[in-house]
């Protein structure tokens, strides 16, 4: 009997929703300063050429995608000792992040490498290890939604935090020192969620099948796979370019890095705003729908970002909302979708693969993200924080993220012309 017809499970309780959701806050919160706020901080405060970052950056997120594969992989072999594997997980992503902001002046890019690679290790295996428990979780698959939802929830929430916090630092501090400060905001974080999350963790009932053998590959083998993971994949690189050159758009392009803050705060309350929405939408459509749905207001929105001019603060204020609340679906739905096609299969002891393989296309973005668009600007003229080469920033930050979101929204219409289960509505 499928979780989605065992009348016998029980809807996950607000408690527990917020046990398991709140471990992802401090996940978001050492995540966000990684690909939004080190490489201004690096080539400002410290000089590095934004081309050097881009390289380096390229480099290790594509060293930190193939690491994800063999993550899943031992994360399932050594599925007695998951909690040692998410400590180990926790230490590293929490001494990496503050290392990131604290970096040692007479070697910038090597310590911006190291910490890098630390701090993402640890933050695979937690998040890797996070995503496979819950979709393991047994409750009714209707709510499998509401519990990615609530997960992504808390992560906009440490978004909106580490976003937030630098702008206001900076009021009474200058810049290195407010970013050591900020650093140190991860701590109690870390141990809130870390006592939340074991907590959840020994109460919660799994599904522990009987395993399978799984290679990485037999993951591909079905063509609704390969759609799904590369309308992923490229939706994810759409979404992961404005991201790597807002804050150069913002300050250099819009003149506006005052209200920084203010446009990432839009930006994800208006993500956590319109989960219910995307939930709602899921339920009377379809997940996939829904999440196609969330494609064609991001492209809309983006379209009209080429076109506005600087210091035009509530039309880009507007557009922030508007993304945000695309990109919230884009955080919560793949994962609830890739947890069906974990159900329809019968792959729950091998859930970790699955999340691995999102988290490699996810982190394979970022690289393209930073390891193209950067050198490619610094190549064309662009410099950060002057005015050489600005009138490029529009077609980098927005004109880029159209064209690959209409190939996106082609591949998916593929995808929902498959005849399968996870393309009906719950």
């Amino acid at each position: 009997m499928s979780q989605q017809d065992n009348p016998n499970l029980k809807k996950p309780t607000i408690s527990a929703l917020a046990q398991y959701g709140f471990f992802a806050l401090p996940l978001a919160f050492a995540s966000l300063p990684i690909y939004i706020f080190a490489p201004d901080f690096y080539a400002v405060e410290y000089g590095v050429s934004i081309a050097a970052i881009g390289i380096a950056v390229l480099v290790m997120r594509l060293f930190d995608a193939l690491q994800d594969p063999f993550i899943g992989h031992y994360s399932d072999t050594l599925n007695p000792y998951r909690k040692h594997i998410i400590a180990l997980g926790v230490a590293c992503f929490t001494l990496g992040f503050l290392m990131l902001f604290n970096p040692l002046a007479a070697a910038p890019l090597a310590w911006l490498c190291a910490s890098f690679v630390l701090c993402t290790f640890g933050f695979s295996v937690v998040t890797i290890n996070m995503q496979a428990l819950g979709s393991l979780w047994q409750v009714p698959s209707a709510s499998f939604t509401t519990v990615m939802a609530t997960r992504e929830g808390f992560s906009l929430i440490g978004v909106l935090l580490a976003a937030s916090l630098p702008p206001v630092l900076e009021k009474f501090y200058d810049t290195k020192e407010a970013f050591t400060y900020y650093s140190l905001a991860i701590i109690p974080l870390v141990i809130i969620g870390t006592g939340l999350f074991y907590k959840w963790l020994g109460q919660a009932k799994l599904d522990n099948s009987k395993a399978v053998s799984l290679k990485l590959g037999a993951l591909f083998e079905q063509k609704i796979s390969k759609f799904f993971f590369g309308v992923y994949f490229l939706n994810s690189v759409a979404s992961a370019i404005p991201a790597t050159l807002l804050v150069f758009f913002v300050r250099d392009y819009l003149k506006a890095e005052p209200y920084l803050g203010m446009f990432l705060a839009i930006y994800f309350l208006a993500g956590a705003a319109a989960m219910p929405i995307w939930q709602k939408l899921s339920k009377s459509k379809s997940k996939i729908y829904a999440w196609g749905g969330s494609m064609v207001l991001a492209t809309a929105t983006f379209i009209w970002t080429i076109f506005i001019p600087e210091q035009a603060i509530v039309a880009f204020s507007i557009i922030c909302a508007l993304s945000g609340m695309a990109v919230g679906a884009n955080l919560a739905l793949p994962t609830a979708i890739a947890a069906d096609l974990i159900r329809d299969r019968k792959h729950q002891s091998a859930s970790n693969r699955y999340y691995a393989a999102m988290t490699f296309f996810y982190k394979s973005s970022l690289a393209v993200a930073a390891g193209l668009v950067l050198p490619s600007l610094e190549f064309l003229g662009f410099e950060p924080n002057t005015q050489n080469g600005v009138e490029l920033l529009p077609y980098a930050y927005a004109l880029v993220p159209c064209v690959l979101l209409v190939l996106t929204i082609a591949l998916w219409a593929r995808l929902v012309a498959l005849e399968a289960p996870i393309n009906k509505k719950d």
